[in-house]
């Protein structure tokens, strides 16, 4: 009989799910039986997750420049321009910082799960993390990397920015029109 390597619990030959936990189960037929094979790498010894280590400092540069970055799109921040023609620069530049951090989230971030991802370096990957995903998603995103396991952080994010960004876009409308 085999167990699920996260909860213990007795799971049926061919299952590929733990009916108590979740954990998906990786199963091979040998002889007709099945034996678990959960301890196999689920990536080659060359793939870019086996050498995966979070690089803590540029991860808090990432999150300090986010933070200044982000103090500029504050509803105060955004209030005091005195007309639209002033808002533009910092409204290009929002939309700007916002479309790259969703290609990143998007498109780069989820191919670091691949056997070929668009980025390799630990050090550039963390200090990406914590520019567009800030304290709370950059740490998520370096966390799944460690564990090998994407999750949705990146979609809830992507729905999140541009939720941000629409607010304070009407924020700031209402505010030159008022």
């Amino acid at each position: 009989m085999v167990y699920c390597p996260t909860c213990g619990s007795e799971i049926p030959e061919g299952m590929v799910f733990c009916g108590k936990c979740g954990e998906q189960i990786y199963f091979t037929q040998v002889a007709g039986f099945y034996a678990e094979i959960n301890n196999v790498q689920m990536y080659s010894p060359y793939s870019f997750l086996n050498k995966w280590k979070t690089n803590l400092g540029f991860t808090v540069a990432g999150v300090i420049l986010a933070m200044i970055i982000n103090g500029f799109f504050s509803s105060d921040v955004l209030l005091s321009y005195t007309s639209l023609g002033s808002l533009m620069a910092p409204l290009a530049f929002g939309i700007v910082y916002i479309v790259i951090g969703i290609i990143y989230t998007a498109v780069i971030y989820p191919s670091l799960f691949t056997e070929n991802p668009k980025a390799q370096s630990s050090e550039k990957i963390s200090f990406i993390n914590g520019l567009f995903g800030g304290l709370v998603f950059g740490l998520i995103w370096n966390s799944n990397l460690t564990n090998g396991k994407k999750g949705i952080s990146h979609i809830v994010y992507i729905i999140l920015i541009i939720a941000t960004f629409i607010g304070s876009f009407i924020i700031a409308l209402l505010g030159l029109l008022g």
